[in-house]
């Protein structure tokens, strides 16, 4: 029996040390263009990443399992770039590491990345730098039917479905409240952008059974935006967005069942902006396909929206340094919805009629 025993940990120990000191191949001798399909940053930037979250990530050991700052993040950016499961992440040569430490790493590594670079990279522009904002959305809306394009477009907002596993030990009410109009567990989240399609604003923390309308009332940012709004309604800026969010004094939306030509030039206007924010979640979640429709993030909702608000850190990190932006069609229910039909009753708003007579007025003009 004692025997029997010393034999059995003398294998478990084996089968440890083999399965923890394999031999890990040196990821930045890849070539930049391997790296990059790899781990979807450039090599300058994943250096930039281990530089600025070194006191978050760094071992609280020296022991030989423990894992290196530069692994943790390649480990999570490897599992941002192909939502594989972690056992495949583990897998891989360049990183040779135990699935627990993948699923740890990923973490980690998303609240670092919100921690320390979230409220630099992911936030909307100050009262100062609105006028840019305005400009880049008028030279892209300009067009035979809007010579002088859309005046006063501080951004496109839009929301997606990201798949989650149904929350663990939930009640009927909780698990309900995260089933989306598919049928599938998942967060609605809401994006807005600029015309680079960088992302200004993340709401990563509603269920998926949400409406965008709920989502937007429950967002700072439309706080924001009312205090910037006059007594008399006149906003300082619109947002554009589809009709399953309310039309608004800061937020306007397409006309539904068009009947003249202002209408419609003003309705393909309107379809240009949004455009805009479509390509933008197109691109995260192809850049980032832990995010596609086809993957289902298999954490609680808490750190789901850690890993996503994660993502969109990087994926400003790479339009800011100008990286190519070869987005693929991703089919969305909430995504490429360019027709009318007809709108699903708003939220009470008070500020409705005023909002009408304001998109009224812009039509006419």
């Amino acid at each position: 029996m004692a025997a029997g025993m010393i034999a059995y940990e003398l294998l478990r120990r084996q089968a440890f040390q083999k399965r923890t000191f394999r031999k890990r191949y040196d990821a930045f001798k890849l070539r930049d263009d391997e790296f990059v399909k790899l781990f979807r940053l450039p090599k300058h930037l994943v250096r930039f990443l281990c530089e600025q979250l070194q006191e978050e990530l760094k071992p609280l050991s020296e022991t030989r399992t423990a894992l290196s700052v530069e692994i943790k993040v390649l480990c999570a950016l490897r599992f941002f770039a192909t939502g594989s499961h972690q056992k495949d992440v583990a897998a891989d040569l360049t990183l040779a590491c135990s699935q627990a430490s993948v699923s740890r790493a990923i973490m980690t590594v998303s609240a670092a990345i919100n921690k320390v670079l979230f409220d630099r990279y992911v936030y909307f522009p100050p009262f100062e730098q609105y006028g840019l904002l305005k400009k880049k959305f008028l030279e892209l809306t300009k067009s035979s039917e809007f010579p002088n394009g859309f005046p006063n477009i501080l951004g496109a907002i839009d929301s997606t479905y990201v798949g989650i596993l149904a929350p663990s030990g939930s009640s009927t009410s909780t698990d309900q409240a995260y089933l989306n109009r598919k049928g599938n567990h998942s967060l609605n989240v809401q994006l807005v952008c600029d015309a680079n399609m960088q992302i200004l604003n993340v709401n990563a923390d509603c269920p998926g059974n949400s409406r965008d309308s709920v989502v937007w009332h429950s967002d700072s940012l439309r706080e924001l935006l009312m205090e910037h709004t006059d007594v008399d309604n006149t906003s300082i800026g619109w947002l554009i967005g589809d009709k399953e969010f309310p039309l608004e004094p800061w937020l306007l939306t397409p006309v539904l069942n068009p009947e003249t030509n202002a209408e419609y030039n003003y309705n393909a206007c309107h379809a240009r902006i949004r455009q805009v924010s479509e390509r933008c979640i197109a691109l995260l979640k192809s850049r980032f396909k832990c995010l596609s429709e086809n993957r289902v993030l298999h954490y609680n909702p808490f750190t789901a929206a850690s890993i996503i608000k994660a993502c969109t850190v990087l994926h400003n990190m790479c339009i800011k340094n100008n990286m190519e932006t070869r987005e693929e069609t991703v089919c969305d229910e909430n995504e490429g919805m360019i027709c009318c039909e007809e709108q699903e009753s708003p939220l009470p708003d008070m500020s409705s009629e005023a909002a009408y007579n304001l998109r009224r007025n812009l039509i006419q003009t």
